[in-house]
């Protein structure tokens, strides 16, 4: 009746102020966690409806609130609000603390993100419970992992030129170059293919490197220690990977040897020299 207040409607049962009508409501509403929210290193990214499921029987998704209980703590929960100003697509930003809610509606809207903070760790959690007119769900815990969304990218790439078998050589920045924008201090490199004449190491170390980490590599570290064989050329077969992509390369090195001639020292590649001898011993033209 219009002008009336809608009457208690008693237990099990919860008042629609809008219809001024009562609707049954037995079901406590149960939230489901659905793996884990990704988000870009120090980036941002959407809650989505498919990472919270709410199951309940009896009350419709669009009258769910979710309410934050415990914030995250390695970044921060945000909602885009409605607003005048032209900023930001005409929405405003504001960071929800503990009891804030949102509900289904800007759920699905996208309104909801969350925020990494780029010095704090990788991994973190988050806890939220959903309410329908009258009670609660029991906490869940979302669990973030901030991950790199930008490979790791090859700046420079050349031979490395070794002189002489039985050597040592620094792999230097001009030889091979790895840049790694958004997290190069998490950013390992394996030896996929070790060198078939040889052994990379670290500098002024002699056991053989399976993996090293790319600062190793950016601060020229690492080295190519060739084991004096007859081999004139050799290679290795790297990854570089930051946790959620990697690359493959090739290093090729290239064996050299000094020859001394009237002109002074002349480096040649060992393959010509290795031909060389064989010409001059068997007199024949190649």
């Amino acid at each position: 009746m219009e002008g009336y207040c809608t009457p208690d409607c008693g237990h099990g049962y919860y008042a629609d102020q809008k219809t001024r009508t009562c609707h049954v409501n037995h079901h406590t509403p149960v939230l489901h966690i659905n793996g884990s929210l990704l988000v870009p290193i120090g980036g941002s990214a959407p809650l989505l409806p498919s990472l919270l499921e709410v199951w309940d029987p009896d009350s419709p998704s669009e009258r769910m609130v979710f309410q934050l209980v415990q914030g995250p703590n390695n970044g921060q929960l945000v909602l885009l609000t409605e607003n005048e100003a032209e900023d930001n697509g005409g929405k405003t930003r504001r960071e929800l603390s503990r009891e804030n809610t949102f509900t289904w509606a800007q759920l699905k809207l996208g309104r909801v993100l969350f925020t990494h903070l780029k010095n704090k760790a990788r991994t973190g959690e988050f806890a939220l419970r959903v309410a329908d007119p009258q009670m609660f769900s029991q906490l869940a815990t979302i669990q973030v992992q901030a991950v790199s969304m930008k490979p790791p990218r090859v700046v420079t790439l050349a031979p490395l030129i070794l002189e002489g078998r039985g050597s040592l050589v620094t792999i230097t920045k001009p030889v091979l170059h790895v840049d790694d924008p958004d997290n190069p201090a998490d950013v390992l490199v394996m030896v996929l293919e070790p060198p078939r004449h040889g052994r990379l190491t670290r500098l002024h170390g002699d056991r053989p490197l399976a993996r090293f980490k790319l600062e190793e590599l950016s601060r020229e570290q690492i080295q190519y220690v060739h084991d004096g064989s007859e081999g004139v050329e050799d290679g290795v077969v790297l990854q570089v990977n930051d946790g959620h992509s990697y690359r493959n390369i090739l290093l090729q090195v290239q064996i050299v040897q000094k020859v001394e001639g009237m002109f002074g020292k002349i480096n040649i590649p060992a393959a010509s020299l290795f031909l060389s001898e064989l010409k001059a011993e068997s007199g024949t033209d190649f």
